[in-house]
């Protein structure tokens, strides 16, 4: 078995309409229900926060396997209405391979410019 690198993942998943609603009508906090799902599926929860506008944003540290395992059970529950992750990069991360390129452009255009 392959072992893969975590990632930091920014999550966003609106509720469906009926969830929403039930929310609304009786209100309760599943903060400790979302970790203990995404420890089950091998993922680390850092945060959650909750929108006015009915969708849950969550930061996470997560391999691909996972976060696909858990995205797809969390569609199956029928309490979101769609789940989309992002992987985040600090800046150290990003490769710039035209990076060289990009600087000699932007200097040549600086020095046309005086």
């Amino acid at each position: 078995m392959e072992i893969q690198d975590m990632s930091i993942c920014l999550t966003r998943a609106p509720y469906s309409q009926e969830s929403f609603k039930g929310s609304i009508a009786k209100p309760e906090v599943r903060e400790a229900a979302a970790k203990a799902m995404f420890g089950a599926g091998g993922m680390k929860r850092h945060n959650m926060w909750s929108s006015g506008s009915g969708e849950v944003i969550c930061i996470q540290e997560v391999t691909a396997v996972a976060g696909a395992s858990v995205g797809i059970a969390v569609l199956a529950g029928g309490v979101f209405a769609s789940v989309e992750s992002t992987e985040l990069l600090t800046m150290g991360q990003i490769p710039i391979r035209g990076w060289p390129m990009f600087k000699a452009r932007h200097l040549k255009r600086q020095m046309a410019k005086n």
